[in-house]
């Protein structure tokens, strides 16, 4: 359609209201139908004139049991569960909302070109909170139909803690497609950075006259709630005169399992050296442990966990931890070269060594991952500084596009190349050595170039290429 008006060319097109793309969530929970090539709305918002088409349900009914309705995108079963009365009803009144939502801009418009005064209220200012849930793609449709509804600026917010910098790829890349269906339907994208999830959110609406939240929560029994709390109660209780929209999913939260930062990093060899530690710790232990008391030596293998949480990570150090109260138990405790106990006391030692290692372990596993995240955050700063140094004392074009394809290189470990317009024609301005371009690639560049929005790796167009192609806008 897009490309049709961008040559001069009027187009008449119909759709349904489930084709709406910020709508097919609503759709789906009523007719139990999930169009799998939704209309962006934009489209619809840029239409020159909107007509509706309005039938009574009843009638609609009577026409589809008749055969005079036509639904190939829709399997028999499937029709006869969407064509009900209810559904119907519901979907009728999504259409006149939509519709009337038209007419009220149509008239905020006339008034404001005629300068007939009205009551305006002051502006709404709307922030979406997400996360790698899959919830986080309805809840930015919902943010871009309510957005609209309210005429409101709204921008979609994403909170990255110590514990969340480490994600799994497939945690990864649903975040990234969330952040990029976000975009696409006109929001603004924040990345913030913070220790607590409410505090980081609450903090960036208040700075930014934000008036309404909305965030989602997945479905958890009540002893999880109480024992390990929410955020969303956390964000209502302090929310203030913000209000706060609340969407559920009975999905549940993700399944996460094992902690990312907890799983071995480099093989075995980190285990291995965390063996070594308490191994080392236990020979020095064991001469002395008759001139010692065993709290005392306790502290030595506390110190093992606590080197093991800095220089190996979280899993070496808790593995340090079980081996410590065994070793300790074992070796240095009568009787000895045995895991039976004496005196039944030193059974809340070996308890109390273990949990204060572990909690050790934790923070300082934690101290760990931030200091990992600051020095990318450093890194990322440092190339972009490196690269706008750079820029500045280029004096030509050439120039400047061989410092960026340099600066790319550098950053992404990857190829790169820059392809400008001479001519009406898309050609390889800048490359890196080794790169080359086929047709294929220079075609779909054309595409690029012309639309102004990305294709390829990573993107939901032409994703088969095996390159990333993205706009320079200026």
């Amino acid at each position: 359609v897009q490309e049709l008006l961008a040559s001069g060319l009027n187009v008449f097109a119909a759709l349904d209201i489930q084709h709406l793309e910020s709508l097919i969530d609503d759709v789906f929970a009523i007719t139990g139908y999930l169009e799998r090539q939704p209309v962006p709305d934009e489209i619809v918002d840029e239409a020159a004139v909107i007509e509706l088409v309005d039938l009574p349900p009843e009638e609609l009914l009577q026409r589809f049991r008749a055969g005079q309705v036509a639904a190939p995108e829709l399997s028999l079963s499937v029709a006869e569960k969407f064509y009900r009365l209810g559904n119907l009803n519901a979907l009728r009144e999504l259409a006149l909302r939509r519709a009337a939502g038209r007419v009220d801009a149509q008239m905020r418009a006339y008034m404001r070109a005629r300068d007939i005064p009205g009551p305006w209220a002051a502006g709404e200012r709307l922030m979406v909170c997400v996360s790698s849930h899959p919830l986080s793609e309805r809840l930015v449709r919902a943010g871009r139909r309510l957005a609209g509804d309210l005429k409101a600026d709204w921008v979609v917010v994403y909170v990255e803690t110590p514990e969340r910098a480490r994600f799994s790829p497939s945690h990864s890349q649903r975040l990234a497609a969330t952040l990029r269906l976000a975009e696409q339907l006109g929001a603004r994208v924040e990345r913030l950075t913070g220790r607590n999830v409410p505090d980081a959110l609450l903090t960036y609406a208040r700075r930014n006259n934000v008036t309404k939240l909305i965030i989602g929560s997945p479905a958890r029994p009540r002893w999880q709630q109480f024992l390990f709390g929410s955020v969303v109660d956390e964000i209502i209780r302090a929310s203030g005169s913000i209000g706060v929209y609340v969407l559920s999913d009975e999905r549940g939260p993700l399944q996460q399992g094992l902690p990312e930062t907890w799983r071995p990093r480099s093989g075995w060899l980190r285990y291995l050296w965390a063996v070594l530690l308490v191994a080392l710790i236990t020979l020095i232990s064991f001469p002395i442990h008759l001139r010692l008391e065993p709290t005392n030596l306790a502290m030595f293998f506390l110190l093992g966990v606590l080197a093991a949480a800095i220089y190996l990570g979280r899993g070496p150090s808790l593995l340090a931890a079980l081996l410590g109260v065994l070793s300790f138990d074992f070796f240095l405790i009568e009787p000895r070269f045995s895991l039976s106990v004496e005196d039944t006391q030193y059974l809340v030692t070996f308890l109390a060594l273990f949990v204060v290692g572990a909690v050790v372990s934790g923070l300082a596993g934690t101290v760990r991952d931030q200091v990992e995240a600051s020095q990318r955050r450093e890194a990322q700063t440092a190339a972009l500084y490196a690269l706008s140094r750079d820029l500045t004392i280029q004096l030509d074009l050439t120039a400047v596009m061989q410092t960026v394809i340099e600066q790319v290189g550098l950053s992404f470990g990857r190829q790169a190349a820059i392809l400008l317009s001479t001519g009406g024609k898309l050609g390889v301005r800048a490359a890196s050595p080794g790169f080359e371009a086929d047709e294929a690639t220079l075609q779909s560049a054309g595409w690029v170039f012309n639309r102004g929005q990305p294709a390829g790796r990573g993107t939901d167009t032409l994703p088969g290429i095996p390159v990333r192609l993205q706009p320079l806008m200026t």
